[in-house]
């Protein structure tokens, strides 16, 4: 926690370069004493309603649960900002029809009240938060808010840290994206009707994030309460992409990943090796070559790069002509090495170039989701990361055996598991 309060002039410093990043409208209190302070903030804005004459009649019910989960979820998020150290501001939607229209995904916080809830908390009254106004005409502009020095001092008072603020859990779990355009298209999020998959996708990962929840999962000793999962398809399909999504550690560096403690316990991570072409070889009905599949003859010792651009040609939809950016062989074109990488693996040089990745991803994140289950059913929280799992030590042996066992029944291969 930080040990000063600071100025206003000090929290709104934003440079040009700092990117702003989107309001998370699903965190809550985690702990009595934020909860305390976020009631301590609802009583204050009720008083100010009934003294001013705001509101002429009560809330009806279902109505003062969202108000309560609105003002919940921008306290939280502007007091996370400020605890985390972040260098950028918080940008947030006033739009109309982004905040009234029905979507599944859509926290009950983004509500076409919320506009009127950020004027009030900006307001001279309380100014719990900054705000600051964006501009139509200028389209990168956006809304954005920030904590404020009213705030601050409340934080204080009530010794606030990271650890007293969690995630709602309970949300929509099964996610499906639109298919990409190009490259530098972000997929939107699509409606679709439920169906028993989805239903059993959701109470699948509804389960696992039960037991995650349950379970304390440290980092350098400090409890971690974004732990929540949610599964995302690809492609407008249920049969692309699939993959857990979620929780600290994703984002996490490798060495970090290493002070991870599950239940007071140290960690190891579990990773199956060579997962992709593995896939692809048991897609064909074949035998994948003894060995290490991302070494190319010529190119031994570019392995690093190899397993990057071998990847590269499953998930595209054309022949490679340039070097993807940050990947590079001195001295070889990359149709050089293309040309290498498909003479060694000519088996199944048919799934090049044909978008075949969202299928293997689909088929990867069946392997490991079915892992997590049975894990879940054996008591053994596992915090997934794609194609691994980070596990408590002592259940190492029988977590090996979870995930050759549906590695063999999935995609019928034998794993090599590092």
């Amino acid at each position: 926690m930080k040990n000063q309060v600071l100025g206003a002039s000090q929290l709104t410093s934003h440079t040009e370069e700092t990117r702003d990043r989107f309001f998370s409208a699903w965190r809550v209190p985690a702990t009595p004493k934020m909860q305390e302070l976020i009631d301590q903030i609802i009583e204050q804005i009720l008083d100010y309603e009934t003294t001013f004459g705001i509101r002429k009649r009560k809330r009806k019910e279902a109505d003062h649960k969202v108000f309560v989960e609105t003002v919940t979820a921008v306290i939280c998020d502007v007091v996370h900002y400020y605890l985390s150290g972040e260098l950028c501001e918080i940008a947030i939607t006033r739009s109309k029809r982004i905040l009234s229209a029905k979507d599944r995904y859509k926290a009950p916080a983004m509500n076409k009240t919320l506009p009127e809830l950020l004027d009030m908390l900006s307001g001279p009254y309380f100014g719990l938060i900054e705000q600051q106004l964006g501009k139509e005409w200028k389209k990168e502009r956006r809304t954005t808010i920030n904590i404020a020095v009213p705030l601050l001092t409340l934080v204080h008072e009530h010794q606030i840290s990271l650890e007293d603020i969690g995630y709602k859990s309970h949300r929509e779990l099964i996610y499906l994206k639109e298919a990409k355009k190009d490259r530098r298209y972000k997929a939107k999020s699509i409606d679709y009707e439920d169906t028993p998959q989805t239903e059993f996708y959701r109470r699948r990962l509804g389960k696992i994030n039960d037991l995650l929840e349950r379970t304390e999962v440290t980092l350098n000793g400090v409890p971690q309460h974004d732990k929540f999962l949610r599964q995302i398809f690809t492609c407008g399909s249920f049969n692309c992409g699939g993959r857990a999504f979620g929780g600290f550690w994703q984002s996490t560096s490798k060495q970090d990943r290493k002070k991870i403690q599950i239940n007071g316990e140290p960690v190891i991570e579990l990773d199956y090796g060579q997962i992709n072409p593995m896939i692809a070889y048991g897609k064909a009905d074949l035998e994948p070559p003894e060995g290490d599949l991302y070494t190319v003859p010529g190119f031994e010792e570019h392995r690093d790069e190899i397993k990057t651009l071998l990847n590269c040609m499953f998930w595209a939809d054309k022949p490679i002509t340039r070097w993807p950016k940050g990947l590079k062989i001195k001295g070889y074109s990359v149709r050089e090495v293309t040309t290498a990488i498909e003479k060694h693996h000519l088996q199944i040089r048919d799934k090049f170039y044909c978008g075949h990745g969202h299928s293997l991803q689909h088929t990867e994140s069946s392997i490991l989701l079915a892992v997590l289950d049975e894990l879940r059913e054996k008591g053994i929280p596992a915090l997934p990361i794609h194609d691994s799992v980070i596990i408590q030590e002592q259940y190492k042996g029988m977590t090996l055996e979870v995930m050759r066992k549906w590695l063999r029944i999935i995609a019928k291969l034998d794993p090599k598991i590092k």
